[in-house]
């Protein structure tokens, strides 16, 4: 069981990156790991920020296990980094990554990642504007989608 880990976000206040950080912390709670168990570095959204990122990570926490990265150009510059480092994905440091670029699966070790629907999100953006140009008092209301968790053998 791992019980060391890292997000790769950003944390500029934005209120899908709050999320995203309270959704982490919440599967860290529920699957018994502490708080201080899991901390968050700011990464930017660029393969390159994450190579730093993941440099700066390391510098200062020799034990970590588990790297998730706000998105998929993020944990590719991770894996990177990782391995021109030697160190092993995901045998020394298990790591995922979210959106789901074709990309991902090329990798020598496939990067495990979350997928959203982006074309049924699209859908329902054109169908809420449409409702809204018809009916100006139309009350939009919150939807969710449930995203896919797509296991490949960086995690």
């Amino acid at each position: 069981m791992h019980n060391f880990f890292a997000a790769l976000t950003r944390e500029n206040g934005r209120s899908y990156e709050f999320l995203y950080l309270t959704g982490l912390r919440g599967s860290c709670k529920n699957a018994g790991l502490r708080n201080d168990m899991m901390v968050s570095v700011d990464a930017g959204f660029e393969e390159d920020d994450g190579y730093k990122a993941v440099q700066r990570l390391l510098a200062r926490y020799e034990k970590l296990q588990v790297i998730i990265a706000v998105n998929d150009p993020v944990a590719i510059g991770a894996y990177r980094f990782l391995k021109e480092n030697r160190i092993k994905v995901p045998k020394d440091i298990a790591l995922a990554g979210f959106s789901d670029l074709k990309s991902s699966d090329i990798l020598q070790v496939p990067l495990t990642t979350v997928r959203e629907n982006t074309l049924r999100i699209g859908q329902m953006a054109i169908e809420i504007l449409l409702e809204k140009i018809d009916n100006p008092d139309y009350k939009i209301r919150k939807q969710q989608l449930e995203p896919e968790f797509v296991a490949r053998q960086s995690a």
